[in-house]
């Protein structure tokens, strides 16, 4: 299965995913980063780009994030930090319609998407970079290999072993009146990598009583939350961040709700990078 998947990257690499010169003469002069990850889900793209997008503004640079339209709930992050962002399909068709070209342009993912020719990627790493077709999906975790990429201007960042280039880390589980949970919960997520949050949520003293894990931006997961909370009158739910973006009003206000809010320590050498490169 893994060969077929293999088959069918590279098919779509060589007539879809073609460069596309017309984006680099638009962005001349201006720098394209695309923030990507070998991983097909959890490789903590979204925590990393609202780091890099708020320390861009942070300096003064105009700048702007393309987020896919079907991840309606990162595109939500973004803006409840008061970030620009659009939510494309297409990012190609997005740069090219751009009336007005900022600084940066941050895409968060694209790192297979061939036709973005970006000024710099960054790469998070969460373990040595595949090498073999069975580190491919369904077999493996990974959307490409090593040697897909080996023309792009790649700076790859450590997320897996000391001395780490990103730490993430979560520093806080509250509900709406500010509250911790109570030791045990239960856990409705709907993230790319459910495991890694639910060893963070037991390394920060929480006993996991029940798991309900869902696809990637999966709305599945609040129909669950919701019947948990009208059945189970004494559970509490912990949810990430992301999952809170989908959730409808009354449930962003229910008291056995609680989130557990994220936060990474960067390499601070990483922003220096990009305004010198």
């Amino acid at each position: 299965m893994a060969a077929c998947y293999r088959a069918v990257y590279l098919w779509r690499r060589k007539f879809i995913f073609k460069p596309d010169l017309a984006v680099k003469e638009k962005l001349k002069n201006s720098k394209l980063i695309v923030v990507g990850s070998f991983k097909a889900g959890g490789g903590g793209k979204t925590p990393f780009t609202l780091w890099l997008a708020e320390e861009i503004k942070k300096r003064g640079y105009s700048y702007l994030v393309l987020c896919h339209s079907y991840a309606k709930d990162e595109f939500l992050m973004y803006k409840n930090r008061n970030l620009n962002v659009i939510k494309t399909k297409d990012r190609i068709k997005t740069i090219i319609q751009l009336k007005s070209i900022p600084h940066f342009i941050i895409a968060d993912d694209g790192y297979e998407d061939k036709r973005l020719l970006p000024h710099l990627v960054y790469r998070l790493d969460w373990r040595y970079p595949p090498t073999k077709i069975k580190d491919l999906l369904p077999l493996g975790c990974h959307r490409s290999l090593l040697k897909d990429h080996l023309e792009l201007n790649q700076i790859p960042l450590n997320c897996y072993k000391k001395p780490l280039d990103i730490e993430f880390k979560i520093h806080q589980i509250k509900n709406r009146n500010n509250k911790e949970p109570p030791q045990k919960v239960t856990v409705v997520t709907a993230i790319g990598d459910p495991h890694r949050f639910i060893k963070d949520l037991k390394n920060k003293g929480l006993e996991i009583e029940k798991e309900h894990l869902f696809l990637d931006h999966s709305k599945k997961s609040n129909k669950r939350i919701d019947k948990i909370l009208k059945h189970n009158p004494k559970t509490h739910i912990v949810i990430t961040e992301k999952d809170f973006c989908r959730l409808p009003y009354d449930l962003k206000n229910h008291d056995r709700i609680y989130v557990a809010k994220q936060s990474i320590a960067v390499n601070r050498n990483i922003f220096t990078d990009i305004i010198n490169k």
